[in-house]
């Protein structure tokens, strides 16, 4: 947890630097006459709403932070609980309202259902949702958890103006930026507005907290490999997932994520292929062309069990928390780190499983350095949700399978 701005200073530093700051707002609300005891209650009410479960030391930190109006920067292994830690304030200020900023519309809806089997009043707002009858409702204060896109959060006139509303602004408890490493990722020609998030310090008033949330490392009961393939079409590298079973639960629970739209659909075909008829329906994929009903589907499938193995590309596997895969493959070099680092933290993401993360690189990228391809003009930019999806030309990298990635 960092209540602090980023500096040029040692992670230790800090730490200490944001907790201390952490203690002097307690003080400051103990001499104002405020709950004397605020984490304490925190985890009474997470008890309350999850089944008995304790949330973590950290957790009641950030939520305690979120509370006392402190900015903070939250930093934790995918499937660690940094949504448990802004959504605890809501049990216990059930008049307040807190704003999710979210890069995608399935996260929004997954996480509104999640919130109201805990309790609490959610919607999700973007462009398939936002029409006057809901604006009417967020108006009447009907919601403890906005969870909105960034294009309505900044761009929309009429959301705008409400978030802008001293009416509404009184009742809102703060604001998260959530995967806030989309920021950098994406803020340039892929999605420009994730670059202009930084004007909600022209409305947040004073004193309400922006959170910044992102995952850097993965779980520690995650094995992670590296496995050499001939090339970007090397798809019988994938045959051992399916090889000799003979019934679906001898095929384990496996996300695939791949680089671009045509491999998600080339992968799914190959391994479709050499399954049994009777397992076909065991594996399926997810990226950004299919319909918006059919990507629905076949994600409650496979959440549900029905579907083994899922193919996926970056927005078809964002925001994924389904806690019994087993395994992770990253099929070809991603374009980061950071981004390998996020999607090997999908699997086990229930911690009493083991599970494996494997990178499959291509052969290629270990041997020689290509000239890269020019990037999109500004007018060819992408301009729906739908279509914010790696494609076969993707921007650096070319259609040579004969090539070196820049990992960053």
């Amino acid at each position: 947890m960092v209540t602090v701005p980023t500096e040029y200073l040692s992670h230790e530093a800090i730490k200490k630097k944001s907790y201390t700051n952490l203690v002097e707002a307690r003080q400051k609300a103990e001499v104002a006459g405020q709950e004397a005891d605020l984490q304490e209650s925190i985890r009474n009410f997470v008890r309350q709403q999850c089944n008995g479960c304790t949330p973590y030391s950290w957790q009641v930190d950030a939520a305690e932070a979120f509370t006392l109006g402190l900015d903070c920067t939250i930093i934790a292994g995918t499937g660690s609980g940094k949504t448990l830690a802004y959504v605890m304030p809501s049990f216990i200020q059930k008049d307040g309202m807190t704003v999710v900023i979210s890069p995608l519309k399935t996260i929004e809806e997954e996480q509104a259902d999640q919130f109201r089997a805990w309790g609490i009043q959610s919607v999700a707002v973007n462009g398939d949702t936002y029409n006057q009858d809901l604006h009417k409702e967020l108006e009447d204060l009907k919601y403890q958890i906005l969870l909105a896109s960034p294009e309505l959060t900044i761009e929309n006139p009429q959301f705008n103006a409400l978030l802008c509303s001293p009416a509404f602004q009184k009742h809102v408890l703060g604001y998260i930026v959530d995967e806030a490493h989309c920021i950098s990722q994406w803020g340039g020609d892929f999605r420009p507005v994730y670059a202009k998030l930084d004007r909600l310090c022209s409305f947040v008033p004073l004193g309400t907290p922006i959170y910044a949330m992102s995952a850097t490392i993965s779980p520690a009961v995650l094995a992670e490999e590296l496995c050499i393939i001939a090339g970007s079409t090397d798809y019988s590298a994938l045959d051992f997932i399916v090889k000799d079973a003979q019934a679906a639960n001898e095929i384990p629970r496996a996300l695939i994520f791949v680089n671009t739209v045509s491999q998600s659909q080339a992968g799914f075909w190959r391994l479709h292929g050499i399954v049994s008829d009777q397992l076909k329906s065991q594996i399926s994929y997810l990226n950004a062309r299919r319909s918006p009903r059919t990507r629905k589907t076949v994600l409650r499938d496979f959440c549900e069990g029905k579907i083994r193995v899922m193919f996926v590309t970056k927005i078809g596997g964002m925001g994924l928390d389904i806690p019994d895969v087993e395994l992770v493959i990253q099929f070809g070099v991603p374009s980061s780190l950071p981004v390998w680092l996020q999607r090997a933290g999908r699997a086990v993401r229930n911690f009493s499983l083991q599970g494996h993360a494997i990178m499959m690189v291509e052969a290629s990228v270990l041997q020689r350095v290509s000239k890269k391809k020019k990037g999109r003009t500004g007018e060819e930019n992408l301009e729906s949700e739908d279509e914010l999806e790696d494609s076969d030309h993707e921007i650096g990298i070319e259609k040579d399978p004969m090539y070196r990635k820049k990992i960053q």
